[in-house]
């Protein structure tokens, strides 16, 4: 995956990296709950509410974009998800 100005240019890509992508992309977790199985080539042009990519024209927020252009949909919901949790700390003694 690409990143370009306004947008991501991807080829080659699974369901489940494009949602490592988005996951990074908005600062939350995403689950790939589509079950489509392959790679796919495909450019996704967006931007932030009221902004503008270089040739003027009015670019659409990523989440409107991701349905919009590539049919899929981001909705909130409660799954398990797999968590380390570190308790405590100790620092290492010289040996």
């Amino acid at each position: 995956m690409n990143n370009q100005n306004g947008g991501v240019k991807a080829t080659g890509v699974t369901m489940d990296r494009l949602t490592e992508w988005l996951a990074r992309r908005i600062g939350a977790p995403v689950s790939n709950q589509t079950h489509v199985a392959g790679a796919f080539d495909f450019t996704l042009q967006f931007i932030g509410n009221d902004k503008q990519d270089p040739s003027g024209t009015e670019m659409p927020p990523i989440f409107a974009a991701l349905q919009e252009q590539l049919g899929l949909k981001l909705e909130p919901r409660k799954l398990a998800i797999e968590m380390s949790v570190v308790e405590s700390a100790e620092k290492a003694s010289e040996n």
